[in-house]
Formats: structure tokens, C-alpha cells, sequence
């Protein structure tokens, strides 16, 4: 273990703590914790910082592990890895969500649920507002949700496609991404193909994708997200077609 007051953990704002994936200091005032260099065992001397990659940190501490790509030199205390989850204290679960990528154009318009009492409404999911008034979404595992509840989240794309117990389709707040958002009506992307990759080389392109997510009945991740709502995606990357 690493003495009080050196980081084994990623610390960069909005970033959960998490276990990271390097080598050892087997020397200097971070001795036993992590390090990608000699610079990070402080008072050591070369080859301070050696070893394989191993977790620190988490229910794998101490295990082997390859690290992933992420960017160490604007975010030190990387890279992370699922070969080293979080501790499960910490863990809050994974959202299924289904990105249908593309390199094309992606456009997704809300529609206004009057009856309901909200407009802008990208990803409906059927909630208690007008039955009972608890604001419960359907497969609220919360007692005081109304009964019967059905046992996960219903999509819908209107009214007529919820139960008499939560008769609103509607998503947690109106439009997208705010807390500005509540006027969205219209999400729009756009991707960029890789183009003719018969020549073998890597050619540049970006994904996009516009998507729903559910809401997870955890009330600070679901406040924190403002969920259920939409989501949308855009990764740059590399395409490249290899023998």
C-alpha cells in the first residue's frame, strides 16, 4: 500500500474514482504505488518505477492487467482498464444502451406531449403524473409507485402506449442535454466516412449516434443525468482495412 497522501486514483474533475492499471515504485516516498515513470516515485533513483502493470486498487488489486488507451499525458493518475473495476462499494451498475452508429447523418425530432403537461419529448417512458400524481417512471421498484408496476422501465412514443397506472409518456425533464435544453426539439449529427480503404492504409472517420436512456432508478444517478432522456455520441477514430 502506498503511505498516506499519494494517490492511487484517477483524481481529475468529474472523473469517479477508480482503480488504474501501471507499474510499481519499488522505491521513494511512493513506494508500492503506481507510476508510469521514474518521475513518479519521488526520492528514487533509476528504475525506481518497474515491474509489469498490475491493478491498484479495487477487488483485483495486485492482479495482472493491460492498460487501455486512455490519454496519460493530460490525465497522469491513468490509464484504467476492465481488467480493474472499481471497488464494489463504488460500482453503480452499467446502463444498457444500444449505439446504432453510423458515419452518416443521424436526426431525431421530439414531439409535444400536451396531455401530459410536457413538450419536447425525444425518449418517452411511461411515468406516473396524471393517475396518482408520485412522478414514479413504470419499474420503479419503490413501494409507494403505484400498482401493478411493470417490472422494468416502458418505452413509448405516446400515451396510448402506457398502462392506466402510468398513463404519461414523458421523460424526466423537457428537450435535451440541459440544464439549458428544455427548448430542444431537434437533435442533429453528423458522421464522416472513412472512404475508399482499398489502399491499406488508416483513414479517418467519425461515428455518431443519437439514443435513449432508460432511467435507473438510482435517484443520484438518475438527477445527475437527468434520466430518462436522450443521448448522443460522436467518436473520432481510425478505420483501416488490414490483410
Amino acid at each position: 500500500m502506498p503511505p498516506t497522501g499519494i494517490a492511487r486514483f484517477p483524481a481529475a474533475p468529474g472523473i469517479q474514482v477508480c482503480p488504474v492499471c501501471n507499474k510499481t515504485c519499488n522505491a521513494g516516498t511512493n513506494l508500492n504505488g503506481p507510476c508510469n515513470a521514474d518521475a513518479d516515485c519521488p526520492g528514487g533513483t533509476t528504475g525506481s518505477c518497474a515491474g509489469t502493470n498490475k491493478c491498484h486498487g479495487g477487488p483485483n488489486d495486485g492482479l495482472a492487467c493491460t492498460p487501455a488507451d486512455s490519454v496519460i499525458g493530460t490525465l497522469g493518475t491513468f490509464p484504467t482498464t476492465h481488467d480493474c473495476p472499481p471497488p464494489v462499494a463504488m460500482d453503480i451498475g452499467g446502463l444498457p444502451i444500444a449505439f446504432d452508429l453510423t458515419t452518416g447523418t443521424k436526426s431525431v425530432t421530439a414531439v409535444n406531449n400536451t396531455a401530459s403537461g410536457q413538450n419536447n419529448v425525444f425518449c418517452g417512458f411511461c411515468r406516473d403524473i396524471n393517475n396518482l400524481g408520485t412522478g414514479c417512471f413504470a419499474g420503479d421498484p419503490n413501494a409507494a409507485c403505484p400498482t401493478p408496476n411493470p417490472s422494468a422501465p416502458v418505452a413509448c412514443t405516446s400515451n396510448a402506449g402506457c398502462p392506466a397506472e402510468y398513463p404519461d409518456c414523458v421523460q424526466r425533464s423537457a428537450g435535451a442535454f440541459g440544464p439549458a435544453g428544455g427548448g430542444a426539439h431537434t437533435i442533429n449529427e453528423t458522421g464522416t466516412p472513412a472512404g475508399n480503404m482499398t489502399d491499406g492504409a488508416g483513414h479517418a472517420s467519425t461515428l455518431v449516434s443519437i439514443f435513449c436512456i432508460q432511467p435507473t432508478f438510482n435517484a443520484t444517478v438518475d438527477a445527475a443525468g437527468d434520466l430518462p432522456g436522450p443521448g448522443a455520441v460522436s467518436l473520432f477514430g481510425t478505420a483501416q482495412l488490414l490483410p
